[in-house]
C-alpha cells in the first residue's frame, strides 16, 4: 500500500469500515464457498457450523441462536471469513476499477479519484450479497495535496472523513508534516491517559476495591 501511495497516479486511498463484519457474513454462502475454494477444511467447518451456536445474554431467559457469521473463539473464524468474502474480492478485482487490498474485514483501495469512487459504489452494492455491509460514515479517505476538493465532490453524500494522513496496518500513509502533526496529537492523548492512570492509582489507595 505504501508503494501504491507513493505512485504519482494515486490521488486518494479509501479505508473502508464494515458493519459488524464477522457476525454479518452470510454463513450458508461462506460454507459453500469453502466447499469449492477450500475443500480440505470444508468438512470441519460444516461440522462446526451445522448447528446454531447458543449465545446466553444476561437477563434473557432463552439463549439467542447464532445463525450468521463466524463464532467468536473459533480458531478458523478468520480463515473462514476470508474464504467467504473471496468471491466478492475477485469480482471487484475483475472489474478493474483500481488497486485494492484486503486484511480480514478491512477493505481499502487506491488510485485516481473517479475509479476509486466506482470501486466503492460496487462494494456498497455487491457487498451485502456476501454479508459485507460497508459503512461509509465510518470510513476514511486519505487525500494527496491538491485533490481535496475533487475528492469531496466525488464522495459527496457518503459522510466520509477526509484526512491527509492515517494509520494503515501499523504504518502511516501521509505527507511528512501531516504525520508530525498526527504524532504530536497522539502524544497529547497518551499523556492524558498516563495522568488518568496515575489518578486512578492514587484513588485506589484511598478507596481500594474489595
Amino acid at each position: 500500500m505504501r508503494e501504491l501511495w507513493a505512485d504519482d497516479d494515486t490521488e486518494v486511498v479509501v479505508l473502508v469500515d464494515a458493519s459488524n463484519a464477522f457476525n454479518s457474513l452470510d454463513r450458508q454462502a461462506a460454507l459453500w464457498n469453502c466447499r469449492i475454494l477450500w475443500s480440505r477444511a470444508s468438512y470441519f467447518l460444516f461440522n462446526t457450523y451445522r448447528g446454531y451456536a447458543r449465545i446466553f445474554v444476561k437477563g434473557v431467559a432463552q439463549p439467542v441462536l447464532s445463525r450468521e457469521g463466524t463464532t467468536q473463539g473459533d480458531p478458523l473464524a478468520m480463515l473462514m471469513y476470508a474464504v467467504g468474502v473471496l468471491p466478492l474480492v475477485r469480482k471487484l478485482k475483475e472489474r478493474g476499477f483500481c488497486t485494492q487490498t484486503w486484511y480480514a474485514d478491512d477493505a481499502s483501495a487506491g488510485g485516481k479519484v473517479g475509479p476509486v469512487r466506482e470501486w466503492l459504489n460496487a462494494l456498497i452494492q455487491d457487498g451485502p450479497m456476501y454479508g459485507y455491509y460497508p459503512e461509509p460514515s465510518k470510513s476514511i479517505v486519505i487525500v494527496k495535496d491538491g485533490k481535496l476538493e475533487e475528492a469531496r465532490a466525488a464522495f459527496a453524500g457518503l459522510d466520509m472523513e477526509f484526512v491527509e494522513a492515517w494509520r494503515f496496518l501499523g504504518r502511516f500513509l501521509e505527507k511528512e508534516d501531516a504525520v508530525r502533526h498526527y504524532l504530536l496529537e497522539e502524544k497529547k492523548v497518551k499523556k492524558k491517559w498516563v495522568e488518568a492512570v496515575k489518578d486512578l492509582t492514587e484513588t485506589a489507595e484511598v478507596y481500594p476495591q474489595d
